[in-house]
């Protein structure tokens, strides 16, 4: 009898010790999804901010009147190579704060008008390829991108002149990529590939725009993004709502919805809220809340741009 109790006993500590690592094994699961949820989402604003702001760049010093000027409109703490320009072909050296100081950036670009005879031209296409551009923002958070992608100007006309006469209402870029390569602040280098539109109006003086997914992979459509993040998980983001910024605000998203399907995961994404999750419908917007469903409920966690 005495030998059964002990046998009991034993076995009633062992499953307790069981139960108590089994909480505290999902207890570390949903801290660890937060984490990589966060970090997912974080991860593709800011490539998507940092890469936005290039091709702003990139298009102000494609739209001068002559590439050969020394007096080219040049993006701050940068410089320019148009010694190729007879091939259509010039290339930018960046060295040091964006003229926002919302980052600091190092590195080159190459920039090909590879169709079209100006890049004001309906169809015309600039291949740009990148080397080691190094991009941080004020958070210390930097990332590198190497690798190649094209943009395609729709619609023609130049954003500078939108609201002049003879420049379309609305200016269309599609920017692609099979092959761009980021490397994260782990050190880990991942190919993502770029399926994003980008819509330009003009509204009270403010240049607004809107960004679209057109991208379709493994059955998902609305693609604006997909690829292998940081932790090496093949991930998906499709924009669901049209994401809306305005020069107003810093291009700061103002409004939009985003869906990132990580694995097994689903990140839902709301864009343009206050500090609270709620969205701003007047002055700018600060935030973003994301939010996915998890034992006991949805989860939400509110994230500053």
């Amino acid at each position: 009898m005495k030998k059964t109790y002990l046998i009991l006993a034993a076995f009633a500590l062992l499953t307790g010790m069981t139960l108590m690592n089994s909480c505290k094994k999902d207890d570390n699961q949903v801290t660890d999804t937060a984490v990589l949820n966060q970090e997912q989402s974080s991860d593709e604003e800011d490539v998507a901010a940092s890469t936005d702001n290039v091709d702003d760049d990139i298009d102000i010093i494609m739209s001068a009147s002559t590439l050969k000027s020394t007096n080219v409109n040049l993006p701050c703490n940068s410089t320019i190579d148009s010694s190729q320009i007879a091939n259509k072909k010039l290339s930018i050296t960046f060295k040091g704060d964006n003229c926002r100081g919302s980052r600091t950036r190092s590195g080159k670009v190459e920039v090909t008008l590879t169709n079209g005879t100006k890049w004001q031209d309906v169809g015309a296409v600039l291949t740009i390829k990148y080397t080691d551009l190094t991009i941080t923002n004020k958070k210390g958070r930097s990332i590198v991108i190497n690798g190649t992608k094209t943009h395609t100007n729709v619609s023609g006309g130049l954003v500078k002149n939108l609201g002049l006469a003879g420049t379309p209402a609305t200016i269309i870029r599609k920017i692609e990529s099979s092959d761009m390569k980021v490397t994260f602040p782990n050190n880990t280098a991942r190919t993502w590939n770029i399926a994003r539109q980008r819509t330009f109006t003009k509204v009270n003086g403010n240049t607004i725009i809107t960004v679209t997914g057109f991208g379709s992979a493994d059955g998902k459509s609305n693609l604006v993004v997909w690829g292998s993040n940081r932790r090496a998980t093949n991930f998906y983001t499709q924009i669901n709502t049209p994401v809306v910024m305005s020069s107003e605000c810093d291009y700061n998203p103002s409004s939009g919805a985003k869906v990132h399907y990580v694995g097994l995961r689903t990140v839902n994404v709301t864009l343009g809220t206050d500090v609270n999750g709620v969205p701003v419908t007047e002055g700018c917007a600060d935030y973003y809340k994301i939010s996915w469903e998890a034992v006991g409920g949805t989860k939400t966690v509110i994230l500053p741009y």
